[in-house]
This record gives structure tokens, C-alpha cells and sequence, in this order.
């Protein structure tokens, strides 16, 4: 596999997008583009800022055949999915926590009300009498 498919496949599954990437490299989102189809190759220090980026080796980038890449693209969607359902399960976690809050400050609510409508009935019942 060349080396364009390869990044291409890593950049996907981080969830970045050719922007993204071309603006680390300080080149065109047009430029980055011709990389990832091989129409042209990466300098050096593309490559170093971009297994930085991706977070793999110079070394494992370079030995990757069609299969481990899409192996290990899958890992890293799986990664990026497993964070998800953290941060999902955190806003989850939030949103209840929240909901119990609004809810207990609905019951207090609920209770002065109702005191103040006795307070309301016992001072209708004292001008009645006067």
C-alpha cells in the first residue's frame, strides 16, 4: 500500500479532516491532497510531523501492508469510538445528575407553594373575620 492510502486511512479514523492536517504541515489543503491520492511524495519532515500527529512510528508507518493498515485503523476507530462512549457516558452521567437536581429543586418549589397558599387561606380566613 502506498504511502498516500495510509495516511489517508489514519487521518479518517483520528476524525480529522484534510484541512486539519494540511494546516500542521503548513501547506494548501490542495497540496495535502496530492499527497494522500500519491501524486506526490512526503518530505522527510511531513512524515515526522505526521506519525507525531497519528501517534505511530516512522518505522511502523513505513513496514504497513494493506492488511495491518486496515487493522490498525480499525484499532484506532475503535479508540476514537471507545473515547466517545466515555465522553457520551460523561454527559450522560451530567445530564442525570442535573435532571436529579432540577428535580429535587421542583419538590422545595412544590412546598412553598403549598405553604403559601395555606399562609394565603389563613389570612383570607382572618380578614373574613374582621
Amino acid at each position: 500500500m502506498e504511502i498516500g492510502n495510509k495516511i489517508r486511512c489514519i487521518r479518517q479514523m483520528k476524525g480529522l479532516k484534510q484541512q486539519d492536517v494540511a494546516q500542521v504541515l503548513s501547506v494548501s489543503q490542495q497540496t495535502y491532497s496530492r499527497l494522500e491520492n500519491n501524486q506526490a511524495k512526503p518530505a522527510y519532515e511531513h512524515i515526522k510531523l505526521l506519525t507525531s500527529m497519528f501517534d505511530i512510528s516512522m518505522e511502523d508507518l513505513d513496514k504497513w501492508d494493506g492488511n495491518f493498515v486496515l487493522s490498525g485503523c480499525r484499532n484506532l476507530a475503535n479508540n476514537q469510538f471507545n473515547h466517545s462512549l466515555v465522553v457520551i457516558e460523561g454527559e450522560k452521567n451530567f445530564w442525570q445528575q442535573l435532571i436529579e437536581q432540577k428535580e429535587q429543586e421542583n419538590q422545595l418549589l412544590i412546598g412553598e407553594i403549598v405553604h403559601l397558599k395555606m399562609l394565603f387561606h389563613m389570612l383570607l380566613n382572618r380578614v373574613t373575620f374582621l
